[in-house]
């Protein structure tokens, strides 16, 4: 039987949480200024997105790396060993970009362009 160390799982949270947080600043900005006088804010982000964003993002990333993990654990050796993190990070990629996604369609005030 071979040994997972539990520090992988708990640095795959942490940077879900770190994901989930920058998701939610970057994307939930526009909503927090408001537009022209304030125009368009929207405060439920606070209570509604960064909740879900916090806690669902490790919690997805942390399913994604436990269960690539139980799959592979007769055959961990190698750059195999390497494979549940590399699939966290992706999941991590795809709910970061899932979640600024949404963001932006809930968002009535656009994302300002840089450089505009």
């Amino acid at each position: 039987m071979n040994y997972r160390p539990p520090a992988i799982g708990c640095l795959v949270l942490l940077a879900g949480a770190a994901t989930g947080l920058f998701a939610w600043s970057y994307g939930a900005k526009p909503m927090l200024t408001g537009g022209f006088e304030g125009e368009g804010q929207d405060l439920s982000v606070l209570w509604v997105e960064l909740p879900i964003m916090l806690f669902g993002v490790p919690a997805g990333a942390g399913a994604v790396w436990a269960l690539t993990a139980a799959a592979l654990r007769h055959r961990s050796r190698g750059a195999l060993a390497l494979l549940p993190v590399a699939a966290a990070l992706l999941a991590l990629g795809f709910l970061a970009w899932a979640c600024v996604g949404w963001l932006d369609h809930v968002s009535d005030v656009p994302h300002p362009t840089p450089g505009a």
